[in-house]
């Protein structure tokens, strides 16, 4: 987590961490924001991120899950080349949509609308929304830690740089 904060710091904004459970006390300076308990998934996170960005006066949110550690330096500003007028610009790697890693438009009336169907994919939820893809060569940078195996191998290549 520190190094997605890190790296999200360095983009500058109003900076938020959305928890279901217990506050970490790796956040830091970064808002705490509890996710709503009755939505499920990283659904909740993007619903946890457009309240706080509206309460901001944001246009945008950068939606990133912190068990990315590899995200590369210049995500956002080639996402902000990308979105224009669409409501969300995601990276695509390996034919994958990171929608983790993606830029918003806040649209939390849209969300909620979408959410009350019962359907939680934030992929349908940004297909739905017009989503534009960037597609990304190098599918390193989206690498997620899932297991005690991926965390041991992060820790490494972190460690290294």
């Amino acid at each position: 987590m520190q190094h997605a904060l890190s790296l999200a710091n360095q983009w500058g904004g109003p900076l938020a961490v959305s928890v279901r459970g217990e506050v970490p006390s790796s956040a830091g300076s970064a808002a705490v924001i509890k996710d709503r308990t009755l939505i499920e998934g990283p659904a909740a996170a993007l619903e946890s991120g457009f309240r706080f960005a509206a309460e901001h006066g944001c246009s945008h949110l950068l939606l990133l899950a912190c068990d990315m550690p590899f995200l590369p330096p210049d995500l956002l500003p080639c996402l902000q080349r990308a979105i224009g007028e669409a409501k969300a610009a995601l990276p695509v790697s390996e034919g994958r949509p990171q929608t983790m890693a993606g830029l918003w438009q806040v649209d939390p009336e849209a969300l909620e609308a979408y959410l009350a169907t019962g359907q939680r994919s934030l992929w349908r939820f940004a297909e739905r929304q017009g989503a534009v893809r960037v597609d990304w060569d190098d599918p390193a940078p989206f690498a997620d830690i899932d297991d005690q195996a991926a965390l041991a191998e992060a820790e490494r290549r972190l460690a290294k740089d």
